[in-house]
């Protein structure tokens, strides 16, 4: 999924977050809400501008960050994904190299029971067995 939605989300929440600029908080003994927003008005009509270029430079850090990281997650999953048919790919290798050996050793134990079987032979029977690695 792409993170453009988040980020969206991410850029209009902090632009209006940091659009009206706080100002000074007034001290403990004078607690006058209104000329708090006096001087909010005030700031916000005098330097609008930086205010919402502080808040839009904000958004692309974090909308970078966020691309950042959804972008490196994809990659590790994609890295997980190929380790994952690389080693289902050793084992089946290693699962068909340990058939042809154990076919080889069946095959071997054939022969030396047929052998076997047949009883005593003279030299002219030695010619036609197989040859021993």
């Amino acid at each position: 999924m792409s993170p453009l939605p988040l980020t969206l989300i991410i850029i209009y929440h902090l632009t209006v977050a940091l659009a009206i600029p706080t100002p000074d908080i007034p001290s403990l003994n004078k607690r006058d809400d209104t000329d708090y927003v006096d001087k909010a008005k005030q700031l916000y009509q005098t330097n609008p501008g930086a205010c919402s270029g502080i808040a839009l430079g904000c958004a692309a850090v974090v909308a970078f960050i966020v691309w950042y990281f959804w972008r490196r997650r994809k990659r590790q999953r994609r890295e997980n994904e190929k380790r994952e048919t690389e080693a289902i790919r050793e084992t089946e290798i290693k699962d068909k190299v340990q058939e042809q050996l154990f076919f080889q050793h069946a095959k071997r134990q054939h022969q030396f029971l047929q052998l076997m079987t047949q009883g005593p032979f003279d030299d002219a029977d030695k010619r036609s067995l197989p040859k021993q690695r």
